[in-house]
């Protein structure tokens, strides 16, 4: 039940991350064949659901049928991108992206993985990690040209001042 809120939001957030993809199926013209691709995905979906429900249900309660439809969202969606990039050669993604979401990843993981303190000072420690793991990842691995350029001219200021 400590984590219903957070798969719930994670279930929301999915699509965001694959652009629903899978979605945009219906919206490709007929005379590809989209609807057919449409059809099987929404079959997949749905057994999906029905499977991970009998896992998890049983195991973590509501929680688990939260867990369950996380689950199952993301692998429709993750399906979605495989076939319109496969059939209309549309890849929304590239090395970046799994850069980015393993720099996330690891940010959200550091904030979760260090132990509670008294309110006011948990959350100041919290947000300065995260943010220092998260902008320090997209710094090394240079994710983003704004982020790196403006870097670079405070570089130079400071280097000036001194």
């Amino acid at each position: 039940m400590k984590y219903l809120l957070i798969i719930i939001g994670l279930f929301f957030t999915i699509p965001l991350f694959v652009l629903s993809m899978s979605r945009d199926l219906g919206l490709i013209p007929h005379g590809m064949g989209s609807i057919d691709w449409l059809t099987w995905l929404m079959f997949i979906l749905i057994a999906l659901f029905v499977g991970t429900s009998m896992v998890f249900i049983p195991l973590m309660g509501i929680t688990g049928a939260a867990l369950a439809a996380m689950v199952s969202n993301i692998i429709y969606n993750m399906l979605g991108v495989v076939v319109v990039g496969r059939r209309f050669g549309l890849w929304p993604y590239g090395m970046v992206h799994l850069k980015m979401t393993i720099v996330g990843l690891a940010a959200a993981s550091a904030g979760f993985l260090i132990p509670q303190v008294t309110l006011i000072p948990d959350i100041i420690i919290r947000s300065l990690l995260v943010t220092f793991i998260f902008i320090g990842g997209v710094y090394f691995w240079r994710l983003s040209d704004d982020m790196n350029g403006l870097f670079a001219s405070f570089m130079a200021k400071l280097k000036n001042r001194l």
